[in-house]
Protein backbone atom coordinates (compact mmCIF):
# COMPACT_ATOMS: atom_id res chain seq x y z
CA UNK A 1 0.00 0.00 0.00
CA UNK A 2 1.21 3.68 -1.16
CA UNK A 3 1.54 6.39 1.48
CA UNK A 4 -1.37 8.87 0.40
CA UNK A 5 -0.51 11.82 2.44
CA UNK A 6 0.77 14.90 1.29
CA UNK A 7 3.74 17.10 2.63
CA UNK A 8 2.14 20.46 3.55
CA UNK A 9 5.43 22.10 4.31
CA UNK A 10 8.30 22.56 1.58
CA UNK A 11 11.94 23.69 2.71
CA UNK A 12 13.64 24.74 -0.16
CA UNK A 13 17.55 23.56 -0.30
CA UNK A 14 19.90 26.05 1.25
CA UNK A 15 22.90 24.02 -0.20
CA UNK A 16 22.56 21.77 -3.71
CA UNK A 17 26.24 19.78 -3.90
CA UNK A 18 27.95 22.47 -1.22
CA UNK A 19 26.89 25.47 -3.37
CA UNK A 20 24.69 27.79 -1.84
CA UNK A 21 21.08 28.52 -3.31
CA UNK A 22 21.08 31.96 -3.47
CA UNK A 23 18.20 32.84 -6.05
CA UNK A 24 14.90 31.34 -6.88
CA UNK A 25 15.09 31.14 -10.53
CA UNK A 26 12.59 33.04 -13.48
CA UNK A 27 9.47 30.50 -13.17
CA UNK A 28 11.23 27.75 -11.34
CA UNK A 29 7.54 26.61 -9.64
CA UNK A 30 5.66 28.41 -11.98
CA UNK A 31 2.11 26.49 -11.93
CA UNK A 32 2.87 23.85 -10.11
CA UNK A 33 1.52 21.44 -7.68
CA UNK A 34 3.53 22.53 -4.15
CA UNK A 35 2.92 21.89 -0.52
CA UNK A 36 0.43 24.59 1.27
CA UNK A 37 3.50 26.46 2.81
CA UNK A 38 6.85 27.23 1.65
CA UNK A 39 9.95 27.77 3.49
CA UNK A 40 12.99 29.75 1.94
CA UNK A 41 16.38 29.44 2.94
CA UNK A 42 18.67 32.40 4.52
CA UNK A 43 21.30 31.54 1.73
CA UNK A 44 18.20 32.94 -1.03
CA UNK A 45 19.00 36.81 -1.89
CA UNK A 46 16.74 36.95 -5.09
CA UNK A 47 13.61 35.76 -5.71
CA UNK A 48 13.17 35.92 -9.39
CA UNK A 49 10.24 36.88 -11.80
CA UNK A 50 7.31 34.54 -12.00
CA UNK A 51 9.14 31.84 -9.91
CA UNK A 52 6.09 31.26 -8.00
CA UNK A 53 3.38 32.35 -10.38
CA UNK A 54 0.05 30.15 -10.19
CA UNK A 55 1.22 27.72 -7.72
CA UNK A 56 -2.58 27.65 -6.87
CA UNK A 57 -1.86 25.01 -3.57
CA UNK A 58 0.50 27.68 -1.80
CA UNK A 59 -1.18 29.07 1.05
CA UNK A 60 1.94 30.18 3.42
CA UNK A 61 5.31 31.47 2.22
CA UNK A 62 7.78 32.59 4.53
CA UNK A 63 10.84 34.66 2.89
CA UNK A 64 13.91 35.84 5.09
CA UNK A 65 15.35 38.63 6.24
CA UNK A 66 18.35 37.97 3.35
CA UNK A 67 16.03 38.26 0.54
CA UNK A 68 16.06 41.54 -0.95
CA UNK A 69 14.52 41.32 -4.21
CA UNK A 70 11.12 39.85 -5.26
CA UNK A 71 10.62 39.86 -8.84
CA UNK A 72 7.84 40.67 -11.06
CA UNK A 73 4.85 38.27 -11.12
CA UNK A 74 6.86 36.35 -8.73
CA UNK A 75 3.67 35.26 -6.77
CA UNK A 76 0.62 36.55 -9.34
CA UNK A 77 -2.19 34.11 -9.84
CA UNK A 78 -0.99 32.23 -6.13
CA UNK A 79 -4.75 32.30 -5.44
CA UNK A 80 -4.66 30.07 -2.36
CA UNK A 81 -1.94 32.31 -1.40
CA UNK A 82 -3.17 33.72 2.54
CA UNK A 83 -0.25 34.17 4.81
CA UNK A 84 3.02 35.90 3.54
CA UNK A 85 5.90 36.68 5.94
CA UNK A 86 8.12 39.12 4.02
CA UNK A 87 11.45 39.74 5.44
CA UNK A 88 13.05 42.98 6.44
CA UNK A 89 15.91 42.71 4.11
CA UNK A 90 13.33 43.09 0.63
CA UNK A 91 14.23 46.62 -0.70
CA UNK A 92 12.27 46.12 -4.05
CA UNK A 93 8.90 44.31 -5.08
CA UNK A 94 8.40 43.54 -8.24
CA UNK A 95 5.37 45.24 -10.50
CA UNK A 96 2.29 42.65 -9.53
CA UNK A 97 4.06 40.43 -7.49
CA UNK A 98 1.23 39.48 -5.69
CA UNK A 99 -1.88 40.12 -8.33
CA UNK A 100 -4.82 38.03 -8.18
CA UNK A 101 -3.74 36.42 -4.53
CA UNK A 102 -6.96 36.36 -4.19
CA UNK A 103 -6.82 34.59 -0.68
CA UNK A 104 -4.21 37.45 0.63
CA UNK A 105 -5.89 38.83 3.67
CA UNK A 106 -3.13 41.11 4.89
CA UNK A 107 0.52 42.16 4.73
CA UNK A 108 3.12 43.64 6.23
CA UNK A 109 5.66 45.88 3.39
CA UNK A 110 9.06 45.21 4.58
CA UNK A 111 11.22 48.04 6.16
CA UNK A 112 13.30 49.58 3.40
CA UNK A 113 10.87 49.00 0.81
CA UNK A 114 10.91 52.39 -1.00
CA UNK A 115 7.90 52.27 -4.25
CA UNK A 116 4.76 49.89 -4.32
CA UNK A 117 3.95 49.23 -8.32
CA UNK A 118 0.82 47.00 -9.05
CA UNK A 119 1.62 44.96 -6.40
CA UNK A 120 -1.41 44.24 -4.96
CA UNK A 121 -3.74 44.47 -7.86
CA UNK A 122 -6.84 41.96 -7.78
CA UNK A 123 -6.16 41.20 -4.12
CA UNK A 124 -9.56 41.09 -3.43
CA UNK A 125 -9.96 39.56 0.13
CA UNK A 126 -7.00 41.96 1.45
CA UNK A 127 -8.37 43.96 4.24
CA UNK A 128 -4.74 44.97 5.97
CA UNK A 129 -1.96 46.29 4.67
CA UNK A 130 0.82 48.10 6.77
CA UNK A 131 3.36 50.03 4.82
CA UNK A 132 7.04 50.83 5.98
CA UNK A 133 8.31 54.46 6.91
CA UNK A 134 10.45 54.02 3.81
CA UNK A 135 7.88 53.86 1.62
CA UNK A 136 8.03 57.03 -0.92
CA UNK A 137 5.88 56.45 -4.03
CA UNK A 138 2.52 54.25 -4.49
CA UNK A 139 2.62 53.52 -8.52
CA UNK A 140 -0.60 53.21 -10.63
CA UNK A 141 -2.93 49.95 -9.70
CA UNK A 142 -1.15 49.46 -6.58
CA UNK A 143 -4.34 48.43 -4.54
CA UNK A 144 -6.78 48.10 -7.98
CA UNK A 145 -9.59 45.69 -7.01
CA UNK A 146 -8.69 45.33 -3.56
CA UNK A 147 -12.44 45.79 -2.40
CA UNK A 148 -11.86 44.65 1.09
CA UNK A 149 -9.65 47.04 1.84
CA UNK A 150 -10.91 50.28 3.88
CA UNK A 151 -8.28 51.72 5.47
CA UNK A 152 -5.08 52.55 5.26
CA UNK A 153 -2.02 54.59 6.80
CA UNK A 154 -0.32 56.22 4.12
CA UNK A 155 3.32 56.86 6.15
CA UNK A 156 5.28 60.21 6.73
CA UNK A 157 7.89 59.72 3.82
CA UNK A 158 5.42 59.18 0.60
CA UNK A 159 5.76 62.03 -1.39
CA UNK A 160 4.11 60.28 -4.46
CA UNK A 161 0.78 58.75 -4.98
CA UNK A 162 -0.25 57.89 -8.53
CA UNK A 163 -3.81 59.07 -9.11
CA UNK A 164 -4.83 55.63 -10.01
CA UNK A 165 -2.79 53.92 -7.19
CA UNK A 166 -6.56 52.79 -6.15
CA UNK A 167 -8.59 52.48 -8.88
CA UNK A 168 -10.61 51.26 -10.22
CA UNK A 169 -12.77 49.16 -7.53
CA UNK A 170 -9.96 49.44 -4.74
CA UNK A 171 -12.53 49.55 -1.16
CA UNK A 172 -10.73 52.37 0.95
CA UNK A 173 -12.53 54.64 2.51
CA UNK A 174 -10.65 55.84 5.25
CA UNK A 175 -6.81 57.05 4.36
CA UNK A 176 -4.93 58.19 7.45
CA UNK A 177 -1.98 60.40 6.58
CA UNK A 178 1.46 60.51 9.22
CA UNK A 179 1.13 63.76 10.46
CA UNK A 180 4.82 64.71 9.72
CA UNK A 181 3.37 64.75 5.75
Amino acid sequence: AGDDTTDTVGVLPDYIEDVPVTTVGASAFNGRTLPTEVIIPETVTTIENAAFMNCTSLETIIIPDSVTYIGESAFQGCTALKNVIIGNGVKEIGDIAFKGCTALESVTVPSGTTELSATFEGCTSLRSVILPDTLRSIASYAFSYCENLTALHIPAGVTDIAPDAFSPYCGVENFTVSEEN
